[in-house]
């Protein structure tokens, strides 16, 4: 939001096959995202990719301080089977 309460739209450093399906905020200047495959953290200035391997799926993010930021999901092994991961 700028000075005047508009909000602006920003453009994101990576677009997730399907969409951001989580997000987690601290303040405005610390915010991360998930979208299967990627994590993303906003710093109130630029965003910044975490994460963005293909072999992870996170589809929740939770933080509760900003040392302190979990995301679950699904990660695929050499043979491709997805088991649950925190």
């Amino acid at each position: 939001m700028d000075s005047a309460g508009v909000y602006q739209e920003m453009a994101m450093p990576i677009q997730p096959t399907h969409g951001f399906i989580s997000l987690a905020g601290l303040s405005a200047h610390d915010i991360y995202v998930v979208g299967l495959s990627c994590v993303a953290h906003y710093n109130g200035r630029a965003w910044s990719v975490l994460l963005n391997d293909g072999a992870e799926a996170p589809i929740r993010i939770r933080a509760f301080a900003s040392n302190d930021v979990w995301t679950a999901g699904w990660q695929n092994d050499s043979n491709n089977i997805a088991t649950p991961a925190l």
